[in-house]
C-alpha cells in the first residue's frame, strides 16, 4: 500500500471492554506565591542547551550528504567547503524564508540534486531557478505558502513534495516535463487540473484535500493514484491512465464500484470507509492482489463470489461491514450498544473457505494449515 506516500493501515478488530485510568491526583495545597508556583515548575522540567546555528566543522568536507533536521536553523550558512555535497536537509527548523540572501548557489550548492525544508515556516515559494540544472527532489511540505510558483525552471525535477500547505490551486507545473512524483496531499484543492503536460509521472498523491470529482487525468504513465479523504461521488474518467496500478480512494462519498473498465493492469484496489452496498464490476482485473473493502455496506454473503474470479488476489479487507457481524448490522446503526456489538464467528472461515488463495484476512494473515480443519 501506498500514500503520499506519503500510507498503511491498521485495522483494530477488539476494542477493550473496559480502560484503566490513573487514578486522580491527590488536590495540593495552593501555594503561597507566585515565586514559589515558578519554582516548583522548574524544577519539574528539562532543559535542553543549544546553539542558534549547527556547527558545520563536525562534517567531513567529502561527504555527500548532510542532515540538518531538528537543529533550529534560522538561517542558512556557506557550504562551499563541502566540495561533493549533493543532498542538504533542513527538516524541522526555524527557516521563514528562501529569499537570496538566505538561499543562494554560491553557498555551496552548485552540485545540489536534492533540498528538504520539511517542517519549517517559509511562506513563499522563491529563488530556486538557480537550481535549475541540478535539482531532482524537493520537498516543501508542511510549510505556510498558498500557491505553487517560481517553479517553473526546475526542468530536472523528479519529485516535488507539497503536503500539509495551504494551497488552493494545482498551478505552474507544466514546464516540469520529467516529473515522477507529485505530492499534494493535505491541501485545500478543489479540482484536479493542469497535470496533463506531466506525461512522465507515475505517481500522484492528492489525498486530504475537498476534491469532489475526478477529471482532467490523462497521464499515460501513472501507476499509483491516490484520492484518500476528499469528497468524490463516483469513481470516473480513468480511461486516460491505463497503466494504473494501485488506486486509492477510501473516505470519501463512494456508493458504487464502477469506472474502472481500462484498469487491467490495477494490483490495488482501496475503496475503505465508503458507503458501498455491493462488490461488483471488478471481475475483470486478473491482476489485483489487494482490495481493501473494509467499513463499507455490504450485507450480501453472495457477493463474496465475485471475488472468485480475481486469480491473484491474496490480501482482502472486509471487517466492518454488516456480514462482519451477527446481527448484519453496523455498529453505528445499533445505538448505545454499538461497542457490544458481536463479531460473527463465521465470518472468517466462510471466507477462507470461499477463497482459499488468500494469504491475508483483514489484519491477520491465514494460516494454511488451520484451513483444513
Amino acid at each position: 500500500m501506498a500514500d503520499a506516500e506519503q500510507s498503511s493501515k491498521e485495522q483494530q478488530n477488539n476494542a477493550p471492554t473496559s480502560v484503566k485510568r490513573p487514578p486522580s491526583p491527590t488536590a495540593e495545597p495552593e501555594l503561597e506565591n507566585v515565586e514559589e508556583k515558578q519554582k516548583k515548575l522548574d524544577q519539574q522540567m528539562i532543559y535542553y542547551p543549544h546553539q542558534e546555528q549547527p556547527d558545520l566543522n563536525t562534517f567531513d568536507e567529502d561527504v555527500e550528504e548532510i542532515d540538518l533536521s531538528l537543529s533550529r536553523v534560522r538561517h542558512i550558512d556557506d557550504f562551499s567547503r563541502f566540495k561533493r555535497l549533493r543532498n542538504l536537509c533542513f527538516r524541522s527548523n526555524l527557516i521563514k524564508s528562501l529569499a537570496e540572501d538566505n538561499l543562494s548557489v554560491s553557498k555551496g550548492f552548485q552540485q545540489i540534486e536534492e533540498l528538504d525544508f520539511y517542517d519549517n515556516q517559509i511562506e513563499k515559494i522563491e529563488n530556486l531557478s538557480q537550481f535549475s540544472e541540478t535539482l531532482k527532489i524537493l520537498d516543501l511540505s508542511f510549510n505556510r505558502f498558498k500557491k505553487i510558483e517560481n517553479v517553473e525552471q526546475l526542468v530536472n525535477l523528479k519529485k516535488i513534495f507539497f503536503v500539509h500547505n495551504n494551497i488552493t490551486k494545482i498551478e505552474n507545473l507544466d514546464r516540469l516535463t520529467k516529473l515522477e512524483l507529485l505530492e499534494l496531499g493535505d491541501n485545500q484543492l478543489r479540482q484536479i487540473e493542469n497535470l496533463n503536460a506531466l506525461t512522465n509521472l507515475t505517481q500522484l498523491y492528492l489525498g486530504k484535500n475537498k476534491i469532489r470529482k475526478i477529471e482532467n487525468l490523462n497521464l499515460p504513465n501513472l501507476t499509483i493514484l491516490s484520492l484518500q479523504a476528499n469528497r468524490i461521488t463516483k469513481i470516473e474518467n480513468l480511461d486516460g491512465c491505463k497503466k494504473l496500478e494501485e488506486l486509492y480512494i477510501s473516505d470519501n462519498g463512494l456508493t458504487k464500484i464502477e469506472g474502472l473498465d481500462s484498469l487491467e493492469n490495477l494490483r490495488v484496489f482501496d475503496c475503505a470507509n465508503n458507503q458501498i452496498e455491493r462488490i461488483e464490476n471488478i471481475q475483470h482485473l486478473g491482476n489485483l492482489e489487494e482490495f481493501w473493502f473494509n467499513n463499507n455496506n455490504l450485507s450480501k454473503w453472495e457477493d463474496i463470489d465475485v471475488l472468485k474470479e480475481l486469480p491473484k488476489l491474496k490480501c482482502l479487507y472486509l471487517e466492518q461491514n454488516p456480514i462482519f457481524y451477527v446481527s448484519g448490522m453496523k455498529p453505528d446503526l445499533l445505538g448505545k450498544d454499538a461497542s457490544r456489538q458481536e463479531i460473527s464467528p463465521g465470518y472468517r472461515r466462510k471466507i477462507i473457505f470461499a477463497l482459499p488463495n488468500l494469504e491475508q484476512l483483514d489484519a491477520t494473515l491465514i494460516s494454511k494449515p488451520s484451513i483444513t480443519h
